[in-house]
């Protein structure tokens, strides 16, 4: 019967905002249902399709590319959320196909044009995973 109650729960934390397995599974433990209730819903929601983590995952890096993170934050990001080996080699190689050399161009133009100075860009790049 708690498997219904933390399914239904899984199901509501998901209509709120994408989770990885791993945050779904502790979202769940932390509203008090057992490892294996929390597991077992889990587990039901991917078989159903509606967790889906190398979509997840590829949504993310799209995302945060998007808005002008490189490669070394979206790698970081994708780990400290628990994106499963899986996700992350399917969000890899969605990442070879990116021009993150272009996005740090614009982006550098971008800030130059809002009156950053050269230390501030580098510092700025630095800070959104870009490599130096």
């Amino acid at each position: 019967m708690n498997d219904d109650k933390a399914y239904k729960a899984a199901v509501r934390i998901l209509t709120a905002s994408d989770k990885t397995e791993a945050e779904l599974t502790e979202r769940l433990t932390g509203k008090g249902f057992t490892r294996e209730e929390a597991e077992s819903a889990v587990g039901r929601l991917v078989s159903l399709g509606f967790l889906n983590e190398k979509l997840h995952a590829e949504r993310t890096v799209m995302r945060l590319f998007s808005a002008h993170y490189g490669r070394l934050y979206i790698e970081a990001y994708l780990e400290n959320r628990g994106f499963g080996a899986e996700a992350r080699e399917c969000a890899g190689e969605l990442l070879s196909t990116l021009d993150f050399d272009r996005a740090a161009a614009e982006y550098a133009r971008a800030l130059k044009k809002d009156g950053k100075t050269p230390a501030q860009i580098v510092s700025a790049l630095q800070r959104r995973g870009y490599e130096p």
